[in-house]
């Protein structure tokens, strides 16, 4: 894939300035020498000021309105929203490390995103997304507001503002094997290993590189109320602003030395939780056919369940099969139907790999 040029913004980093033209391309080890992400907040801005003129004209044809969005939403040197997008975000605080094992774990804690399906009566949800800081919240103290408490009087309480940027993941909908629980918001990982004497001075540095495609609508702000309740009596206005995403790959960056420690690449287009370069992804069946019953088996009403042990090769493919419990007249053909089982290929850090599983038939006479 080909990166069109990042342009330089103002936020200051101790890597300088990037140079007009540059990009990074995906094998890198090392940020180039003097780089420079892009400011989530001046991103939102220009975006933000694009909305002004954003329906369809009734004379304006589709390809038209495309074309007029696109420009609208310019940045400086012209950079549109059709350009590659490089956010980063201190992860010092989100990593742990092992020392005995010589480990950095890094967890990515997301947030629910609910689009909603406004064209009905009582809106319902439509499609559920994730959603991670590009920046730390803003608080602010507006001062003091009136309520009413739970016996019916006035009280004053103070008020505040907090002001969220984000980045939500159009590409991040599958979980723990490719279902998204409504049970709390997944936690994308990263592992990788550092030498214990590089460690501690690494781990101030560290830093997440989110490089991001943005997809329509490009941009949304979401504004919610919190009133006062006895348990917490402060009235909180909270604003999220939303960049929409689908974020191509996350790097774990030095921000000191500009090394790339570890890369966090989709699965299939999706990012799944974990995806790392320890973490086993495991396949899924997508084919297991019936074993016919055996007619020496059906004579004596031989029954049960046979344990089958398998071997997956990358493609999917059982490779061997060898049963391991039930009675001895149904092992042959539960063996013989286990090969004929089809998987999707199980993953490690993204690439297919060979695997081993277990297969149960349970006969009945």
């Amino acid at each position: 894939m080909q990166f069109r040029p990042l342009i330089v913004i103002t936020l200051i980093l101790i890597f300088g300035m990037l140079a007009f033209g540059q990009s990074i391309p995906l094998d890198s080890n090392n940020l180039p020498v003097n780089f420079k992400p892009n400011d989530s907040a001046t991103v939102i801005i220009a975006l933000e000021k694009s909305k002004g003129n954003s329906q369809k004209g009734e004379f304006e044809t589709t390809e038209q309105y495309n074309n007029r969005i696109k420009n609208q939403a310019k940045l400086e040197g012209n950079k549109t929203v059709d350009d590659v997008f490089y956010f980063l975000y201190p992860a010092a605080n989100l990593s742990k490390y092992d020392a005995d094992a010589q480990e950095f774990t890094i967890e990515i804690s997301t947030e629910s995103y609910i689009k909603l399906d406004n064209s009905k009566l009582y809106p319902t949800v439509k499609e559920k997304y994730f959603s991670v800081e590009l920046k730390e919240p803003i608080v602010r103290n507006d001062g003091t507001s009136s309520a009413t408490n739970a016996y019916g009087a006035r009280i004053t309480v103070p008020k505040s503002s907090i002001f969220k940027q984000r980045l939500v993941f159009t590409n991040l909908k599958t979980v723990e094997g490719g279902e998204v629980t409504l049970l709390g918001d997944p936690k994308l990982v990263a592992k990788f290993s550092l030498p214990l004497a590089k460690a501690k001075d690494a781990k101030q540095n560290l830093a997440l590189l989110y490089i991001t495609k943005l997809v329509t609508p490009y941009f949304e702000t979401k504004v919610d109320l919190q009133e006062a309740t006895l348990t917490k009596p402060t009235e909180i206005l909270k604003t999220s602003y939303y960049l929409v995403g689908s974020v191509i790959e996350i790097w774990v960056v030095d921000s000191g030395s500009g090394a790339i420690l570890s890369k966090l690449k989709p699965l299939d287009g999706l990012f799944t939780n974990p995806i790392s370069q320890t973490v086993l992804v495991a396949g899924k069946v997508i084919f297991n056919p019936k074993p016919e019953y055996p007619e020496k088996a059906r004579a004596v009403r031989a029954a049960g369940a046979v344990r089958v042990e398998i071997e997956i090769d990358e493609r999917g493919n059982v490779t061997s099969a060898k049963a391991v419990s039930g009675h001895t007249l149904l092992r042959a053909i539960a063996e013989e139907t286990a090969l004929k089982a089809k998987f999707t290929p199980s993953t490690k850090g993204g690439k297919p790999v060979k695997t081993t599983g277990v297969l149960v038939y349970n006969f009945v006479p």
